[in-house]
């Protein structure tokens, strides 16, 4: 129960040339670990590559240049973002719409 020397060991083929370089076990397993992550690391990598590499749809542009002609005012309980809008765009629309409040009472 004493701390000894170990004995040495004989290594043969494979283990014997690494052990030439990498003679200790934490040695050994620091390499196995760098040998995983730089294989997950590249196949990440090219996964990426690829997915960066697809072709993306372009998305559809609004057309900004088109005026668009309302025919009525809209309800503000039917379609709040719409008299929202149609209230906002300028103050004519604001007394149109209380012009119509008038009408309707």
């Amino acid at each position: 129960m004493s701390g000894g020397h170990h004995e040495e060991v004989e290594y043969e083929g494979m283990e014997k040339a690494l052990r030439a370089y990498f003679p200790h076990n934490h040695q050994i397993v620091l390499m196995v670990m760098g040998f995983y992550t730089v294989l997950i690391g590249t196949s990440m990598a090219v996964s990426s590559a690829k997915k960066a590499a697809a072709p993306v749809p372009t998305p559809e542009r609004p057309d900004f240049h088109t005026i668009k002609e309302r025919s009525a005012i809209p309800s503000a309980e039917d379609d709040p973002e719409g008299w929202e809008e149609f209230i906002s765009e300028s103050d004519d629309n604001v007394e149109a719409w209380l012009k119509n409040m008038e009408e309707e009472e």
